[in-house]
């Protein structure tokens, strides 16, 4: 795999973002490699330089936390902001934030309890729907079909 260079600096931006991935969307058994943080930061390019893409001002990416406050600027130019209790929560259960951590609340509407065996429920783009065992999980399916 090719390398790239980054200073000191970003490496930190890098691993902060990498670290509040992983504790949004990782599970107990697994993690987010650097290969990951790069393809989400490339998908966020991406959605930014998509002129045709809608916005309702409400960010709907940015990444999870490393267990302190911290506000980064990625070179996109979006806000990448966490909290202590979104890592903290066993369930996933969240307060919320800017962009991915707020998910829960920009698509209210498209989840909620479930009655069986999972407990939540959510609604895809497609009509269908995918069930989940936490928020983390409902925030992971939110993020990857809207």
């Amino acid at each position: 795999m090719p390398s790239i260079e980054i200073t000191s600096e970003q490496h930190e931006r890098f691993a902060a973002i990498r670290k509040e991935l992983a504790a949004a969307h990782a599970g107990e058994y697994t993690s987010v490699q650097s290969t990951d943080v790069m393809a989400y930061l490339l998908d966020i390019a991406e959605a930014a330089d998509d002129p045709t893409a809608v916005s309702d001002g409400k960010s709907e990416t940015t990444a999870q936390d490393d267990g302190e406050d911290t506000t980064d600027v990625v070179d996109e130019g979006r806000d990448i902001s966490a909290t202590d209790e979104e890592a903290a929560d066993d369930d996933g259960a969240s307060s919320g934030g800017p962009g991915m951590l707020n998910l829960l609340d920009d698509h209210e509407e498209k989840w909620r309890e479930g009655d069986g065996d999972a407990r939540y429920e959510v609604d895809l783009p497609d009509g269908g729907t995918k069930t989940a065992r936490t928020r983390d999980d409902v925030k992971a399916i939110l993020f990857k079909h809207y």
